[in-house]
């Protein structure tokens, strides 16, 4: 049987880690050694802007924390491989963050 992939947007703080190139880095260091290209030409403000992006492979890898016997553990999760889309035009944050709040109020659980 043939595997779906999933697609999934993620929000990073500027603290998070991930595997890039087979070593640990935060999401901002990566993006400082990433090349941007000009992706599409946008009005803003009614002027024409340009956005610039820059893509990566990554693995992310959380730790779940799970109760047993009333102690805390910590179970190392599975790593995922992942995009690491960066976006170089603050505008397009506050884009992501409405469709966020959009699907906190519709009661998904982000």
């Amino acid at each position: 049987m043939a595997r779906k992939r999933c697609v999934w947007l993620l929000r990073a703080k500027n603290h998070t880690t991930v595997s890039f190139e087979k070593q640990k880095q935060t999401c901002v260091q990566i993006a400082n050694t990433l090349p941007f290209n000009k992706i599409q030409e946008v009005s803003y403000h009614d002027k024409a802007q340009w956005q610039w992006v820059a893509e990566a492979s990554i693995v992310i890898t959380r730790d779940a924390c799970m109760r047993k016997n009333q102690k805390r553990t910590t179970v190392a999760g599975k790593p995922v491989e992942a995009r690491l889309v960066v976006s170089r035009w603050y505008y397009w944050r506050w884009k992501i963050e409405r469709f966020f709040k959009r699907l906190k109020s519709a009661g998904q659980n982000l």
